[in-house]
């Protein structure tokens, strides 16, 4: 599975569990804040990287570690419901039966202003690459 997977993954899984939100898009970046005008709640995902173990074992096998950053702009009355429809969506969702579920390890606010807050989540899961 490809890192796109992954943010395809995250993106179908928001769509189809979050009503609240009305625009689910993939990130270019994180400094990348687009003028949403009416389009809000909305949410980003950003591949976040991999870290890999070493791999020490014939056959190949290797525990692979992935991020997904997902980025949340909501008004601030609406803010907290946003995230914990993600919360729900996201946590414990299993993007392939090779992945092990997907947890939130940190989050904090990107931009704070009076009628939009962004916040961004860094969501995980891992994997085992295996060759033969």
């Amino acid at each position: 599975m490809s890192y796109t997977d992954l943010e395809a993954a995250f993106i179908a899984r928001i769509q189809d569990n979050c009503p609240l939100v009305k625009t689910v898009g993939k990130a270019l970046s994180m400094k990348d804040v687009p003028d949403l005008s009416n389009d809000v709640p909305a949410v980003f995902v950003l591949d976040g990287g991999f870290k890999a173990d070493e791999v020490k074992t014939r056959p190949y096998r290797q525990r692979v570690y992935a991020r997904v950053i997902v980025q949340v702009a909501a008004p601030e009355n609406e803010i907290l419901a946003v995230r914990n429809q993600l919360l729900d969506a996201l946590g414990g969702f299993q993007v392939t039966p090779e992945h092990n579920s997907a947890f939130a390890s940190e989050a904090e606010p990107i931009d704070v202003k009076p009628n939009l807050h962004w916040w961004a989540e860094i969501w995980n899961t891992s994997y085992q690459l295996t060759k033969s």
